[in-house]
């Protein structure tokens, strides 16, 4: 049986923005990169191939937008936000004709979805390797790694954290924002490694080495806001997850 409320407890719940939200995802915007024959021909020459699609995602973002605004929103040309359940798209249009210059369908559905695991991996440093592509003598491929050990006392660390839905899919924490969402990270074994919260200076836990170790030495948990905590599920998370360190 449900929890019994105080009167007005839930409308005033609710008026705080304690209810489920929908999922975020991010958006890219991808083009070919083509010439034109300088004499009026269609054959257009695509580079490097026709199989590349270049990111132009920091050019069109500001003429971006979601048709109905309903259904979902467009956060910082980067983040689409579900509103309600329908069918809307994302389209952008030219600043100079306005006229669409490509599109995507957009659906927000009715299922309901939870988290249903924390996936984080410790990241104390990144690597670079350049390589030309195989078949593309002229294409040149970046690269980058993450590094999970911490070699020298002190050394501070970041998480990257995703959350796992039901719905088999997955999402980078930043969708939803450090501020937004309440991750709990904690060491079981603080003489290896401990956790610095986030504060000023830093929007997110670091972790710091305090000793030689190794292991799943970091349990990380996904609360509600405070406000939207009630009763004797007030502890309880919505979510669990580990990382080895």
């Amino acid at each position: 049986p449900a929890e019994a409320e105080e009167p007005g407890e839930d409308a005033e719940r609710r008026a705080r923005g304690c209810r489920p939200q929908y999922q975020h995802t991010a958006v890219r915007f991808l083009a070919h990169f083509v010439a034109h024959p300088l004499d009026g021909g269609r054959h257009l020459a695509y580079l490097p191939s026709a199989e590349w699609l270049l990111d132009v995602s920091h050019l069109v973002a500001a003429r971006a937008r979601v048709v109905d605004p309903r259904v979902a929103s467009l956060e910082g040309g980067a983040v689409v936000v579900g509103r309600e359940p329908g069918v809307t798209s994302v389209e952008v249009r030219s600043p100079v004709s306005d006229s669409i210059l490509g599109e995507q369908m957009l659906v927000v559905s009715e299922e309901k979805v939870t988290v249903t695991e924390l996936r984080a991996q410790v990241v104390s440093g990144l690597s670079l390797m350049v390589t030309a592509e195989p078949g593309h003598p002229d294409v040149i491929v970046a690269a980058c790694h993450g590094a999970a050990a911490l070699r020298s006392p002190k050394q501070e660390a970041t998480l990257s954290v995703w959350l796992a839905f039901s719905d088999h899919t997955l999402a980078p924490l930043e969708l939803y924002g450090w501020q937004e969402a309440v991750v709990t990270v904690a060491s079981p074994d603080p003489a290896v490694a401990s956790v610095r919260p986030p504060g000023a200076s830093a929007s997110r836990p670091l972790l710091v080495a305090e000793g030689a170790g190794r292991g799943v030495l970091l349990q990380l948990s996904l609360h509600a806001p405070d406000a939207c905590r009630k009763g004797r599920h007030r502890a309880s998370p919505l979510a669990t997850g580990t990382a080895w360190l």
